[in-house]
């Protein structure tokens, strides 16, 4: 363990008291203030997300000549916000699975399990939510596989598979990353929730 990732893993552990709130939809929110979510995952051009489109824009300053940033360009003191809902995963046979290096109390507390550790074709052995879990996991097999294999960013919306949080729907964003190497040997991503018909909030100029 590098010390990049050491500060990341004690900066996520310090905030495991995090909770993420998950509000239903006002009846006073106006019809320009929804959107259509599809049924199925969507890949979008672009992060629709405020907190997404910080993180893109952190990794953006931080990237080499080749586009890509790598694991020691990422400074956990200057994304202290964003920690929660971020994700790191080691590319296992060139793609063929991704093991969780680290991941984000939020995202624990989101999807109901700790994938620090896990490989993605594991996901859904340890949750505590209800969920459609090989559907699950063919989604993020996908969006992995095409940010490793693309070697840029994969953006996505999609609605929850899980029958009890029917009401949201997730923005994310997965990124190749080099750890020392020009090799991409890593993923970094992150990953919020929405109230689903309702656009993201912009809680501040970024």
């Amino acid at each position: 363990m590098n010390l990049t990732e050491a500060r990341l893993n004690d900066r996520i552990a310090a905030s495991r008291d995090l909770k993420i709130a998950q509000p239903a939809p006002s009846a006073d929110v106006g019809a320009e203030d929804y959107l259509i979510v599809p049924e199925r995952a969507t890949e979008l051009a672009a992060a629709e997300h405020p907190k997404i489109t910080e993180f893109v824009r952190y990794l953006t300053r931080h990237c080499g000549s080749d586009g890509i940033a790598d694991r020691s360009h990422i400074n956990p003191a200057d994304i202290l916000s964003l920690l929660p809902h971020l994700m790191i995963l080691d590319v296992i046979d060139d793609g063929a699975d991704f093991r969780v290096r680290v991941f984000g109390t939020g995202l624990v507390t989101l999807l109901g399990e700790e994938r620090t550790g896990l490989l993605a074709s594991q996901f859904g052995d340890k949750a505590i939510i209800a969920n459609d879990y090989a559907e699950m996991r063919n989604r993020w097999m996908k969006v992995f596989r095409k940010a490793y294999s693309r070697g840029t960013a994969s953006h996505f919306r999609a609605p929850t598979v899980s029958p009890d949080r029917s009401y949201m729907h997730y923005h994310g964003m997965l990124a190749p990353m080099t750890n020392g190497s020009e090799e991409i040997t890593q993923l970094v991503g992150i990953m919020v929730a929405v109230v689903s018909g309702q656009k993201p909030v912009m809680t501040a100029k970024l």
